[in-house]
């Protein structure tokens, strides 16, 4: 019933919540790959439980409302917008929210409250969960070239300064020194 009539649709959706998404992640670290939902390994280990269940809410939104736009904010985003427009002709866009990331761990990097995310300016490239910043500023000042020192002297037993993202900092970290760009 909530589908009639509509023009756009917003999809979110987690199939097996967080503590699939938890064994998503830590198989491939175990192995020394990056585990991160929307992409790499752990993005196919969390596809292989959502294409089931994207292709029928899929299907359901088409045969309902076909000229809605798809708004798709259910990872990995890329598969599954890539997905939907394979087995339906709906209009499906995805979108990812990678640029507050960004702007989050430079808050925790220069050990700012979260509010001052407002004043972190990222400019990014890419789709989707594969964008990469290319520069960032804080209150109008270039601070890319400290990310590696910000990295080097994080407390990261402190979960207050690191919010509990701790997994997600050392792939950030790793990353950026491998290309010496943050993703």
């Amino acid at each position: 019933e909530a589908l009639e009539g509509c023009d756009f649709v917003f999809s979110s959706i987690r199939v097996g919540g967080f503590d699939h998404l938890e064994h998503d992640e830590a198989i491939p670290l175990k192995y020394g790959v990056f585990g991160q939902e929307t992409t790499g390994v752990s993005g196919v280990f969390m596809m292989a439980r959502q294409a089931p269940v994207i292709e029928q809410h899929a299907k359901t939104i088409e045969r309902i409302c076909p000229d809605a736009i798809v708004i798709n904010y259910s990872n990995p985003s890329g598969m599954v917008t890539d997905l939907t427009r394979r087995v339906t002709k709906l209009n499906c866009i995805g979108l990812c929210d990678g640029v507050f990331g960004a702007k989050w761990l430079m808050c925790i990097l220069l050990g700012l409250p979260m509010s001052e995310a407002n004043n972190v300016h990222v400019h990014v490239a890419g789709v989707n969960h594969c964008t990469w910043a290319l520069a960032i500023r804080y209150r109008g000042e270039d601070v890319y070239g400290w990310i590696g020192e910000l990295f080097e002297r994080l407390d990261w037993s402190d979960e207050k300064k690191t919010w509990g993202w701790n997994k997600d900092l050392e792939q950030w970290r790793r990353l950026y020194n491998y290309y010496g760009l943050l993703p």
